[in-house]
């Protein structure tokens, strides 16, 4: 019933945690990764994670190019992307998550947090910020329905 899914073809990683509470009924239709977690704290920090504009940086950097400025964010790609120990345990990344689902924004309080788990300098962080591409959501990793 915990699960983190994104979109296969993007033009950025989003991820989106499905937990019972705020979408766990949800069933992806379209081309998309489905992971199964333990419970919806892991859930949340994951999608948080993923959402971080450095994460986004580096998965955009290692997909697969596609048509129109679109990338497929595949099982690869997610599976490369780092997870330094203590992520998925960061209450921290939880309560971004659920604060970015109730529409709050969250992007730079979810970047800092994330940018510390990396040790990221901030030439770095410039660096990634600016290829990281696509149009920014703030709202972190709960699921909710893009256009």
């Amino acid at each position: 019933p915990h699960r983190v899914v994104w979109p296969d073809l993007a033009r950025r990683l989003t991820a989106a945690a499905l937990i019972p509470a705020q979408g766990g009924q949800l069933i992806p239709l379209n081309s998309c990764y489905v992971l199964p977690v333990p419970d919806p704290s892991t859930a949340l920090a994951l999608s948080a994670w993923l959402n971080s504009t450095w994460l986004r940086a580096l998965a955009r950097a290692t997909a697969d190019v596609a048509a129109g400025g679109f990338a497929r964010f595949n099982a690869r790609v997610i599976a490369e992307l780092p997870l330094p120990a203590g992520v998925l345990a960061d209450r921290e990344l939880v309560r971004l998550a659920e604060r970015g689902g109730t529409g709050e924004e969250v992007q730079e309080e979810l970047d800092a947090v994330c940018a510390e788990h990396l040790a990221l300098p901030a030439a770095i962080r410039e660096l990634l910020a600016r290829s990281a591409g696509g149009d920014s959501d703030h709202r972190g990793g709960r699921p909710h329905r893009d256009p």
